[in-house]
């Protein structure tokens, strides 16, 4: 230990310095922790994981970094939403169009994905708006009716009925046609539609050629061996399908000449040709 003296008075200049040493220690950690209590809860908070925005995660293993400072901190808390996808309108891709009828006749269906049902009894009506160059509704009337209830008899689905207010829409549908003179669809979906054109051969309205038209949906069941309506197979049966879609209880059809060219158009409520399910 060392000494001096300076007029009389003697230090202890080591325990001096020992207790200046001391001190200066104690403010140092005074200043510590007034300071650390906040520096370790950023700390903490920068790598916390916040489970409440990985419960909808799917197990994906994201995490939501909640310090704000991180620019590559990610919230995925909705990532198994990400890959929903809405097919509601997936039957659209499977009909086709064909806008101008040949001499051998043309057909083209609208495949709509509603669905609803109601109950019909049986009967054909007094007055339609459907009529050919004689005037004789009642025969277009039953030559339909009976081409697609023979067909609805065949696969053990009850007959359809004879709708006027489907008729009418489907008589104002064909008038359009025949005046473009070309087949092209309603954007009308409360409805399932098939339409068809042919020459009528200086005859218009002639109800060979409507028949013709309609067996000509008909004939589409040799395409048809069962299961469910899809994209791939729609266009060469969707005419058919609709003819004896189960859900269907009522058609309305009109028919409109061009100058070469018959139209036909039937309106089916409820509509079917659903993609993914079978007709009956």
């Amino acid at each position: 230990m060392a000494f001096s003296c300076n007029n009389g008075f003697i230090y202890n200049v080591k325990a001096v310095a020992t207790m200046n040493q001391i001190s200066i220690s104690l403010i140092f950690l005074i200043m510590i922790s007034m300071v650390l209590p906040t520096s370790a809860i950023m700390y903490a908070s920068g790598a916390r994981t916040n489970p409440d925005d990985n419960s909808d995660a799917s197990d994906s293993g994201s995490t939501d970094n909640s310090d704000a400072s991180d620019s590559g901190s990610t919230d995925n808390s909705d990532a198994s939403d990400s890959g929903s996808t809405d097919n509601s309108d997936a039957s659209d891709s499977g009909s086709t169009d064909n806008s101008d009828a040949s001499d051998s006749g043309s057909t083209d269906n609208n495949a709509d994905l509603s669905t609803t049902i109601s109950e019909n009894n049986p009967s054909i009506p007094t007055e339609s708006t459907l009529s050919n160059n004689t005037g004789n509704a009642a025969d277009i009337v039953n030559t339909i009716l009976g081409i697609h209830n023979r067909d609805r008899a065949d696969v053990g689905v009850p007959p359809l009925t004879w709708s006027d207010s489907l008729a009418a829409s489907a008589q104002t549908w064909a008038e359009h046609m025949a005046t473009i003179d070309q087949m092209v669809h309603s954007d009308d979906f409360s409805y399932g539609e098939n339409i068809a054109g042919q020459s009528h051969g200086n005859s218009p309205g002639n109800l060979d050629t409507l028949t013709k038209m309609v067996e000509s949906w008909a004939v589409e069941k040799e395409n048809w061996h069962g299961g469910v309506l899809t994209e791939e197979n729609a266009p060469m049966v969707g005419h058919y399908t609709q003819m004896v879609w189960k859900d269907t209880k009522q058609v309305g059809c009109g028919v409109a000449s061009a100058s070469v060219n018959d139209y036909l158009v039937c309106h089916y409520s409820p509509t079917g040709n659903s993609v993914g399910k079978a007709p009956y």
